[in-house]
């Protein structure tokens, strides 16, 4: 098993003077390529990267989320974070690679 933790902040910049709030957060994470992203169809193994919950409340304290990983695999892993922004860009942690014995 798997444990990730990390923490989300609001980032900097506003739109229209309205602070951005988080809208989704994900540990993603393939056994495919070490380029995983949200928005790459195929960037990632859907059923491992559970979307998270963040209040706001939550904003600067540390998550955590486990996932069950398969032994003997290789996997790449990276946290996203989405913002109501215009774009609907996502913030990325880098990528880590994991090695399940």
């Amino acid at each position: 098993e798997l444990t990730v933790k990390f923490t989300a902040t609001r980032p900097e910049g506003s739109f229209d003077n309205v602070k951005y709030d988080l809208t989704e957060a994900r540990v993603l994470l393939t056994d495919k390529t070490k380029y995983v992203s949200f928005n790459n169809s195929g960037g990632y193994i859907s059923s491992l990267s559970k979307k998270i919950s963040i209040k706001e409340n939550q904003l600067g304290q540390e998550i955590t989320q486990k996932v069950t990983l398969e032994s003997g695999k290789k996997y790449y892993m990276r946290v996203m974070v989405q913002t109501k922004n215009p774009s609907k860009a996502c913030n990325y942690t880098e990528v880590q690679e994991i090695v399940v014995p």
